[in-house]
């Protein structure tokens, strides 16, 4: 289990092995469970990025933020202005129901 999916995903493959995929900047836990649901095994998972290709824009008191490797691309940053981070969260949201088969 992923504490928190807009940071990081976990799928369990055959022979029980856990593929993490980075999902966005951030920490979050992750939980390994017994079929008799004791824990296995429970750490920290952190998604950095290389501090050189983050771009930070300031209009007045407005933040966004971009990640550049090796295209700019928006990013869910908290501090970030309300509105730019619910719209990216959006946009994340939309992505994930897509590549899950939902509508």
């Amino acid at each position: 289990m992923i504490g928190n999916h807009l940071i990081a995903d976990a799928v369990v493959q055959a022979g029980g092995i856990a593929v993490i995929t980075a999902k966005s900047y951030g920490a979050t836990n992750m939980v390994a469970l017994h079929s008799s649901r004791s824990a296995l095994m429970q750490r920290s998972v952190r998604v950095v990025g290389p501090a050189d290709r983050i771009v930070v824009v300031y209009r007045g008191v407005e933040r966004e933020s971009y990640s550049c490797m090796p295209n700019c691309e928006r990013r869910i940053t908290v501090g970030d202005t309300a509105n730019y981070f619910s719209a990216n969260l959006g946009q994340v949201g939309t992505l994930n129901a897509q590549a899950q088969g939902q509508k």
